[in-house]
C-alpha cells in the first residue's frame, strides 16, 4: 500500500491529509520531528508497516528524506537517505 505526504497542504482546509483509503487526518502544525513522531504513531495504530510514502512537495521530500532512518523502521521511503533531497531545484525551460 502506498500513502502520499503533503497533498498541497496549504490547498486543505484545516491542513487535512487526504487519501483514498484512510479518513481525512489533521497534520501537526511545527516542529518535523513532531511530525515524524505522528506518522510512526499512525503507523503503530492502523498497521501501516511497509506501506510506501511518497512525498509530494519540496517540503514532505525533505522530511522523508532527513528522518529516512526512522521512518523506515516501520515504512518503505521513497527518497534517498539524508541530506540528498536538500537543495534540489527544478528549473523549468521554455520551449521555442
Amino acid at each position: 500500500m502506498a500513502c502520499s505526504l503533503g497533498d498541497n497542504l496549504a490547498q486543505h482546509e484545516a491542513g487535512q491529509l487526504l487519501s483514498v483509503y484512510a479518513p481525512d487526518l489533521p497534520w501537526p502544525d511545527g516542529e518535523s520531528e513532531a511530525q515524524v513522531a505522528y506518522l510512526l504513531e499512525l503507523a503503530a495504530r492502523y498497521d501501516l508497516d511497509q506501506w510506501v510514502l511518497f512525498p509530494t512537495s519540496d517540503e514532505s521530500a525533505a522530511l522523508l528524506s532527513k528522518f529516512h532512518t526512522a521512518l523506515s523502521r516501520r515504512f518503505l521511503v521513497s527518497t534517498p537517505p539524508g541530506r540528498s533531497c536538500a537543495g534540489l531545484t527544478i528549473n523549468v525551460l521554455p520551449i521555442n
